[in-house]
């Protein structure tokens, strides 16, 4: 059953939403509805919804915006990264280059550029905030050895985040409620789009946890009513952070130009 919506944080909380609280619940504990999930109707509005096209967007930055050395880091651990299609039958293509692969796992690989480019988290603490059923974090794995790695999210949603993650034997992984997190410290901070679709009462709550990291990485996507809008957000960044950088969220600035990538280091 759904936890209470005070808990939730969500904003604009929906039927939508909803039904994937309850359906993560039953997923964590069906063995069926697990191996299948990715396709779960009530599932992919909220994950798990990226299309060919759009992968072929992710894909494209892949190719042409890094480095060639994380270009090449990227392909010789492309098969590692393809384990996160092995559970849930995703939707998965045929792509140039990088053979068959899901879209979300190939957006995965683009924020994981994204990092590697930027920040070294290897031996860190690390906090992400609403983590899907764990599949950034797995992607990040096969990069980065990590001290630890915590989930922030709901309960229903955390069941299925350790499953999974046991599932892939990671086993220096937490997932868990905020509430549980309030007095550690940790190193690093990473959230694809979910601080952003908090209400603004949970957004300051995490922001207490985000203030104490040394450096994080955001996704932002600051267009739904109850949350703090792009102004606030980059605003209240800059305040209460050091060595703040915005820039484009590519590709979703092709459909939501409101959106943006916040980097940012306390060190």
């Amino acid at each position: 059953m759904i936890e209470s919506n005070n808990l939730l944080g969500w904003s604009n909380l929906d039927q939508i939403k909803i039904n994937y609280f309850n359906e993560c619940e039953r997923i964590a504990s069906d063995d069926m509805a697990f191996s299948s999930f990715k396709i779960n109707k009530n599932y992919i509005p909220i994950l798990e919804h990226v299309s060919y096209d759009l992968g072929m967007y992710y894909l494209n930055l892949i190719c042409q915006k890094y480095k060639p050395d994380t270009f090449q880091l990227i392909m010789k651990h492309l098969d590692d990264f393809k384990s996160n299609d092995k559970i849930g039958s995703p939707l998965i293509y045929e792509y140039p280059l990088v053979g068959t692969i899901s879209p979300t796992t190939l957006r995965y690989i683009k924020t994981l550029m994204d990092i590697v480019e930027k920040f070294d988290i290897n031996g860190a603490n690390i906090v992400e905030i609403g983590g899907g059923y764990g599949g950034q974090c797995l992607i990040l794995s096969k990069i980065f050895n990590f001290k630890t790695y915590t989930i922030l999210d709901l309960e229903s949603v955390n069941k299925l985040q350790k499953r999974y993650l046991h599932h892939h034997n990671l086993l220096n992984t937490t997932a868990t409620t905020i509430e549980s997190a309030y007095d550690i410290d940790f190193d690093f901070v990473i959230s694809n789009y979910a601080f952003s679709e908090l209400n603004k009462r949970m957004q300051d709550d995490y922001l207490r946890i985000i203030k104490k990291c040394s450096s994080g990485y955001f996704q932002i996507n600051p267009d739904a009513s109850e949350c703090y809008n792009r102004e606030e957000l980059i605003n209240i960044f800059k305040r209460d952070l050091m060595n703040v950088e915005i820039s484009p969220d590519e590709p979703m600035n092709n459909f939501y130009p409101n959106n943006f990538i916040c980097t940012f280091s306390n060190k």
